[in-house]
């Protein structure tokens, strides 16, 4: 809270590393992935990780980390038990709504009345993601409005980083065009690269998990 009074234009990334010792199940006295990233909205936090929907290698229902993501993004939407609201500026107040759609509104409104309309906070995605697994991300979550920091998807690409943030766009571009990726990757060798090293690499992964079970 003090960095957004402080910075009103920086993007603060809200990082939640060891929120598992509060979110998983197991912990009777806890709280879910929708609570911390509520948290992270009401400090002033332009982003927090929402975890991977049960795409990635993040723990996690999918219900419950696509809840969360839909509940910091928009001014009301349903939660679990009710419809959270984050805003009380009623839809006859025309010069407030016009106020927020302009980049000074948020500051305007927040100095006036902090409660008056909480400014929105972007769902950020990672963990264990790749370009092969963007299409069936996108899928669960319902839309595109969220920021992916793919760390392993793009750098772990055998021609390198650049490479992987190219087959990355590419990914995106299949599934704008609403093409099959394996199709769309026969015309962008980065995409098709990518589909051939982490394909293996799942099936590597699955037959380790499948030995440590036995």
């Amino acid at each position: 809270q003090t960095l957004r009074r402080r910075y009103p234009d920086v993007f603060i990334h809200f990082h939640r590393a060891g929120h598992g010792g509060f979110t998983r199940p197991e912990n009777p006295i806890g709280f879910s992935v929708l609570v911390l990233s509520k948290f992270a909205r009401l400090a002033g936090a332009s982003g927090i990780h929402t975890g991977t929907a049960g795409v990635g290698k993040m723990k996690g229902s999918p219900e419950e980390d696509v809840v969360a993501a839909h509940n910091i993004l928009h001014f009301k939407d349903k939660g679990h038990f009710f419809e959270q609201e984050w805003a009380t500026i009623p839809e006859k107040d025309k010069d407030a709504i016009n106020l927020v759609h302009k980049d000074i509104g948020h500051r305007v409104i927040l100095e006036d009345d902090s409660w008056r309309g909480m400014k929105k906070c972007c769902p950020i995605i990672s963990g264990g993601l790749n370009p092969t697994l963007l299409k069936p991300f996108i899928d669960i979550m319902g839309n595109t409005d969220f920021i992916t920091t793919m760390g392993a998807g793009c750098h772990a690409h055998p021609k390198g980083t650049g490479a992987g943030a190219k087959a990355l766009v590419q990914a995106c571009e299949a599934y704008i065009k609403k093409t099959d990726i394996k199709e769309y990757a026969k015309n962008h060798r980065e995409l098709a690269e990518a589909i051939k090293f982490f394909s293996k690499e799942s099936k590597e992964i699955k037959q380790a998990h499948d030995t440590e079970r036995c």
